[in-house]
Parts: structure tokens; sequence; C-alpha cells
């Protein structure tokens, strides 16, 4: 349907990312899935990646108060150029 699960913004919403054990997944390294797309866009959570090194199965982080500061076109980056991947 086209909508991103990051375009539910606001106090009022939860976002969750069950992806990866390592928080940020490969964000630095070139990943491209929903996870690295959240960290993109809400470039304070990286910041976690250096504070927890490893989650175990039944460990969760919870961190609030994060914003936006980037818009991206990253899930369609492979058929994009590079000038057209960053808004």
């Amino acid at each position: 349907d086209g909508v991103s699960i990051h375009a539910f913004d606001g106090d009022c919403n939860l976002q969750a990312d069950f992806a990866n054990e390592y928080l940020g997944g490969g964000v630095l390294s070139g990943g491209g899935s929903q996870e690295e797309a959240m960290f993109v866009e809400y470039t304070e959570l990286l910041v976690t990646m250096y504070l927890v090194e490893r989650m175990l199965p039944h460990e969760a982080v919870e961190v609030s108060g994060v914003r936006r500061y980037t818009l991206h076109n990253m899930m369609a980056a492979r058929r994009c150029g590079r000038a057209e991947q960053f808004c």
C-alpha cells in the first residue's frame, strides 16, 4: 500500500523494531532494511549502537523522545541514482 511504518509520528504512536540483536543492524555497513532506514531517519538512535553491544533473546531496549532529522528514499535506492536517494 506504499505506507511506511515510519510514517506514524508523534507521542501517540509506538515504533517497534525486532530485526537484529545488534541495534541498528547494518546501518554503518550499507544495510538497507527497515531497521537501517529507521536509524537513518532518526539519527539520535545511532548513539544506542554504542550503549548496547548486543541484545540477548530475552532483552529489549526502549528509547523515547527521538526526532526525525532526515527523509530518504532508501527502499527504492536500488532503482535510483545516488542523487535521488536522499530528499
